[in-house]
C-alpha cells in the first residue's frame, strides 16, 4: 500500500510539473509584438540569411553586428539598432524573438566558419601534395 501511494505521489508531481511548464511556456509564447517589432524582426532575419551580409560578434560585450550594403544592424540582448545611412531605428524585441535571431546568427556564423575551414584544408592538402610530388620526383 505504501509503495502505491509513493508511486501515485510521484506521478502527481510529474503531472503537476508538466502542467506548470506548459502554463509558463504559454505565457512566454503569448507575447504579442507590434507592427514595428515585426518589421524589425523580419529585416534582421533577412539580413542574417543574405549571402552578401557580413556578420561579426564582439566576444566580450556579446554585441552582434550585421552589415548588408548600406544597412547596419547592431543588437545587444533585446535592443536592436537598424541604421540605413539616413535614419536610425531603435527597437526592443521580446526574448523569444531575440533567441530566434541569435540562433540564426550563430548558425550562419558556423556555416561561414565551416566554409573557411574547408578552404584552409583544401589549400593545405594541395600544398602537401605538391611537397609529396617534389619528393617523389627526386627519388
Amino acid at each position: 500500500m505504501k509503495q502505491i501511494l509513493k508511486y501515485r505521489l510521484k506521478r502527481f508531481i510529474v503531472w503537476l510539473r508538466l502542467k506548470l511548464r506548459g502554463s509558463v511556456q504559454n505565457l512566454i509564447t503569448d507575447v504579442k509584438i507590434d507592427r514595428v517589432q515585426q518589421l524589425a524582426f523580419t529585416i534582421v532575419k533577412k539580413a542574417i540569411s543574405h549571402n552578401e551580409a557580413e556578420l561579426l560578434i564582439a566576444p566580450l560585450s556579446g554585441t552582434h553586428y550585421i552589415q548588408f550594403r548600406e544597412v547596419y544592424i547592431r543588437f545587444i540582448r533585446n535592443h536592436f539598432t537598424i541604421i540605413n545611412g539616413s535614419y536610425s531605428y531603435h527597437v526592443f524585441l521580446p526574448d523569444s524573438e531575440t533567441e530566434i535571431l541569435v540562433q540564426k546568427f550563430n548558425a550562419r556564423l558556423e556555416f561561414n566558419r565551416k566554409k573557411f575551414e574547408r578552404a584552409i584544408m583544401s589549400k593545405t592538402e594541395r600544398t602537401l601534395m605538391t611537397i609529396l610530388n617534389e619528393l617523389n620526383e627526386e627519388c
